[in-house]
């Protein structure tokens, strides 16, 4: 039986906004910030972004809807689940890329502690920041968690709301893309992809589709 699984970004928070954090701490368009921001809740813009990702969903069968813990992802996946009338079952193995000690600096400040770390944390699978996680670590972990609930609902839908490079590190591993290139996949906020899962196979239907979010 082949389950549906559609996976979602979370929809918009604070420290998504250029030049703008959840402390007000980046004042500086274009300095782009590492974090994982587990208590940041979502925009007035990201919460219209989830609630159109719900309609756009509503019609779909899910039996169930899973989310990293992280705030912004329980509160899309909140808003999804609404309509199913199912509970927002969280799994740590969803959560964002691990930034150890990086973890709410600026590429700024981190190129001044650590000059070769962000070139070799966007071209590189095993390349960890201090205390932190590689990109091989985040599928070694996720991937497992994306099948368990597939299988658990085998033969139905579900959505699993959780995190940019999440998505984009599963959506390599999935169609056999070199994690180095993560980047080169297209993850917006509130962004939809689509999977079918088997019992031994994993298809990519869709990927980045924001067409909920443009009417």
């Amino acid at each position: 039986m082949t389950t549906t699984v559609y996976l979602l970004r979370h929809a918009e928070m604070s420290a998504n906004v250029p030049g703008y954090d959840p402390d007000g701490a980046v004042a500086r368009p274009g300095e782009f910030l590492y974090g994982a921001f587990q208590d940041a809740a979502l925009t007035p813009r990201g919460q219209r972004q989830a609630e159109l990702a719900a309609a756009r969903l509503a019609a779909c069968p899910l039996v169930g809807v899973y989310a990293s813990p992280y705030r912004r992802a329980v509160m899309t996946a909140e808003a999804v689940a609404r309509p199913h009338g199912v509970p927002v079952m969280t799994d740590e193995a969803l959560v964002e890329r691990g930034f150890g000690e990086w973890d709410g600096l600026t590429a700024v400040q981190i190129e001044k502690r650590d000059p070769p770390g962000v070139p070799l944390f966007d071209s590189s699978s095993t390349f960890a920041p201090p205390g932190g996680e590689s990109l091989q670590v985040v599928v070694e972990r996720a991937y497992p968690a994306l099948l368990q609930v597939a299988h658990r609902h085998a033969g139905g839908a579900v959505a699993i709301v959780s995190h940019k490079t999440v998505s984009r590190a599963l959506i390599c591993h999935i169609l056999g893309i070199a994690l180095e290139r993560f980047r080169r996949i297209g993850q917006n906020n509130c962004a939809l992809n689509v999977l079918h899962v088997g019992q031994q196979w994993v298809d990519v239907a869709v990927i980045n589709d924001t067409c909920h979010l443009e009417g």
